[in-house]
């Protein structure tokens, strides 16, 4: 019964996140709106980084910093739009970001529960991309802000694969992080 009702108060808890996040997004303007973007791609890729330096499979380690790159492709996609909204300015990148990556601490937080969060986090994303895109009115800068929504999505199906091959392969490596 109690596992239960923390199951409950935990999708309670997010979804009245995700709300309060949206609202944010919807009152920002579209500076900031772009700032939240490149800082959320900075952090994504200082904890995928952080990650792919673990003691896993090089595939999962290969595949860490495939995600680590392409956030940084991503940043780099968000300072073009940026300058081309702003192009006599430099964005003002918050230290606080809205949806942030997931904390990272490998020896109190389970592989699993790592990956999940993550995942999460690249939903958001994809979210907030798809919400730039409706702000915006110029056709090529729609497409970047559909096409990072596109990439998001992606990124979490590679992450969802992972989580499930460590699930389903566990037994035959012992610990995740050993084999």
């Amino acid at each position: 019964m109690l596992t239960k009702i923390y199951i409950w108060r935990t999708k309670l808890y997010k979804q009245v996140q995700e709300a309060l996040i949206l609202k944010d997004i919807e009152d920002m303007d579209m500076r900031e709106l772009l700032e939240q973007g490149i800082a959320s791609e900075i952090n994504a890729q200082r904890k995928y980084g952080a990650v792919a330096k673990e003691n896993f499979s090089y595939a999962l380690h290969d595949k860490l910093a495939f995600l680590k790159k392409q956030e940084k492709g991503h940043e780099k996609e968000l300072r073009k739009l940026f300058k081309k909204h702003f192009p006599d300015e430099e964005p003002d990148i918050p230290e606080k970001v809205l949806k942030p990556a997931p904390d990272i601490e490998m020896e109190s937080e389970a592989i699993g529960e790592l990956f999940q969060e993550a995942m999460e986090s690249e939903k958001e994303s994809k979210k907030f991309y798809e919400h730039l895109s409706d702000r915006l009115d110029d056709e090529e800068l729609k497409k970047t802000a559909n096409y990072l929504a596109h990439m998001e999505e992606g990124h979490y199906k590679i992450l969802k694969h992972e989580l499930e091959s460590m699930q389903k392969f566990k037994g035959r490596w012992g610990e995740v992080r050993a084999f």
